[in-house]
């Protein structure tokens, strides 16, 4: 009897324990089920902040802010409402499995040749779609969240440990700039044997300034003219006669000058037909870079395929309003295929890449001649979008190096102050 009692009781206690435990289980698991889930959103935004902060903070700013990149911080991204997340979350990650093609941004995943895999691809994507949390603010007072405050953490600790490679001009540089040689490999050997440089180039044809001394303190002094070792900000170059130079945008015939050792009356002088397009300009004028044409008086222009009034005026830089109003147009027309515009007497065309003489001719209603003969083209001379101007023979051609804005335009998180407090040196 107290064997059956016994065996009783430990039935009965051990439904007890199992019901218990059903019950427990039943009750506690949606609870850890939930602290899990949230216990690894977190994680995975922290990864994510780690991750943006290696690879994305260049472009698009510590705190998603943007700059060479887009705005990545922002309210639509945030928006919780399921469909709307659900779309964000897909755009953002197919936009780091493929890059956007016509943009700098490239493709991520590692099987795409990036660098990501896919899983940290998605710690990004919960990162950038994370919403605010409350009492949560940046260092501006702006609300935020976790994920965000450890980006720029993360960021701020690898800016402290990042370095920057500060270049200037190169030989091969200056020779492209000049159209020196067939190739720029080919001009900086020009430049370098005619000042007597030391080059060699390697077994992939790259053109490099060797240092062939074993003293580093000499590496670095300007004064030093027994070794090569690259090109020093100041150095002055002679170059190859019949040098030439492309005009970049915000070039002054006073600084395009004084880079060349010669003064603006001789590129003046040298330049007719530069003057006669961009007219009598001080020598601090900014130059735009861009390759413009003369046309003659009482020129019409034919509208081509996917013309607007807006990029007609743009191409002949004038403003659309003078344009529309000479052609008795609203500035908001539609232009039809083959219409017809007159230009006003001294309007120029900026060449646009894939421009030929005959495709500008033939706009105009002008004969290929005609407008080789105003631009002074040669015989089967094509035009292209750069700008070039002939110079005097060069015996002094500065060297230039890079500032610290420079230097900090490759960044979007630094500033030229930023980087010089980091290193010691005045802004300028």
């Amino acid at each position: 009897m107290n064997t059956q009692r016994q065996i009783f009781l430990i039935v009965v206690l051990l439904f007890i324990s199992v019901a218990g435990c059903a019950a427990y289980t039943a009750i506690d698991l949606p609870i850890r089920a939930e602290r899990q889930a949230d216990f690894f959103e977190a994680e995975s935004i922290e990864r994510g902040a780690l991750l943006y902060a290696n690879n994305c903070r260049t472009c698009h700013g510590i705190r998603g802010e943007g700059g060479v990149g887009l705005t990545l911080n922002k309210a639509a991204f945030r928006n919780q409402e399921p469909l709307a997340l659900s779309q964000n979350q897909d755009l953002i990650r197919r936009t780091l499995i493929c890059g956007r093609a016509g943009t700098l941004m490239p493709a991520w995943l590692d099987s795409n040749g990036g660098s990501l895999t896919a899983n940290q691809i998605e710690h990004l994507v919960r990162l950038l779609t994370a919403p605010l949390e409350g009492e949560t603010f940046d260092a501006n007072g702006n609300p935020t969240n976790h994920g965000w405050l450890a980006a720029v953490e993360f960021a701020h600790n690898l800016n402290h440990e990042s370095s920057a490679s500060v270049t200037g001009d190169t030989l091969p540089l200056i020779a492209a700039a000049h159209g020196i040689g067939a190739n720029d490999v080919e001009g900086a050997i020009l430049i370098a044997e005619l000042n007597g440089l030391t080059y060699a180039v390697d077994g992939s044809g790259n053109f490099y300034l060797p240092y062939s001394g074993d003293d580093e303190a000499l590496m670095l002094n300007p004064a030093a003219d027994n070794i090569a070792t690259g090109l020093l900000p100041g150095q002055t170059l002679r170059l190859p006669e019949g040098a030439a130079y492309r005009v970049s945008a915000g070039d002054t015939l006073g600084s395009i000058a004084e880079r060349h050792g010669i003064t603006p009356s001789q590129i003046r002088s040298l330049n007719p037909l530069l003057l006669s397009i961009v007219g009598d300009i001080a020598d601090d004028t900014p130059l735009t870079g861009e390759r413009k044409l003369l046309l003659p008086d009482g020129t019409m222009y034919t509208a081509q395929a996917g013309d607007t009034l807006v990029s007609i005026a743009e191409a002949h830089d004038i403003p659309v309003l003078a344009l529309a109003e000479d052609n008795e147009l609203a500035e908001d027309a539609a232009i039809a295929e083959g219409t017809e515009l007159a230009l006003r007497d001294g309007t120029g065309y900026i060449v646009q890449f894939g421009d030929t003489v005959l495709s500008i001719a033939s706009a105009h209603g002008l004969s290929e001649s005609t407008v080789r003969s105003l631009n002074e083209l040669g015989a089967g001379e094509e035009v292209s979008t750069e700008v070039w101007i002939a110079l005097p023979p060069i015996n002094a051609y500065v060297v230039a190096g890079a500032d610290l804005a420079q230097v900090a335009s490759g960044f979007g998180n630094v500033t030229a102050a930023s980087l010089g407090e980091a290193n010691g040196l005045a802004a300028d």
